[in-house]
């Protein structure tokens, strides 16, 4: 499993282990009756690891920026306008990919600050949400996967556009 993520999976969070660990015990029992939740659990690991090594620092520093409230844009038709994305006092621990996405949508100043600041690209962050949400939300919400759907977006994260560590390596510096 680290060979198939190396120099990640030693960097990632416990909680984000700990799923990563549970989502492949799921993988490789054979005969396994949901194998959404394979995909549930690595999606769940990728949610966790983005809360812990960009969102808590970001909403830090939108704080000390003295951000205003983020808004969706008007013309984005999967957020609620009505309810701000980030507000000061929010807590990075109750945000989730759903709302993490459509913060770093956005082309404030002050998040591309902090990318740029801790040596992270936002277009790659961005690209590597898209990829995980498409398939996060019906794994969580009881779609139906097949082992062979499950294998192969399980295989597409891993090998995320050829990069070791997959959609993993956007939380860390050279990887």
């Amino acid at each position: 499993m680290t060979a198939e993520l190396p120099g990640v999976y030693e960097k990632l969070s416990e909680g984000a282990r700990n799923l990563f660990l549970a989502s492949e015990q799921i993988y490789r029992t054979p005969g396994f009756a949901a194998p959404g939740e394979i995909v549930h659990g690595l999606a769940t690991a990728f949610e966790l690891q983005l809360r812990h090594s960009v969102i808590v620092g970001l909403f830090d520093h939108l704080q000390y920026r003295k951000a205003e409230k983020l808004r969706p844009l008007a013309e984005w038709k999967d957020a609620e306008q009505n309810k701000p994305l980030w507000s000061p006092g929010a807590k990075a621990d109750k945000c989730t990919l759903g709302t993490m996405r459509l913060i770093l949508r956005l082309e404030h100043p002050a998040i591309q600050e902090f990318f740029a600041q801790f040596g992270l690209s936002l277009t790659d962050t961005r690209t590597a949400i898209e990829a995980v949400y498409s398939h996060r939300n019906p794994a969580a919400h009881g779609g139906s996967f097949d082992i062979g759907t499950a294998e192969a977006i399980r295989t597409d994260w891993f090998h995320w556009s050829r990069r070791p560590g997959g959609v993993f390596s956007v939380f860390f510096r050279n990887e």
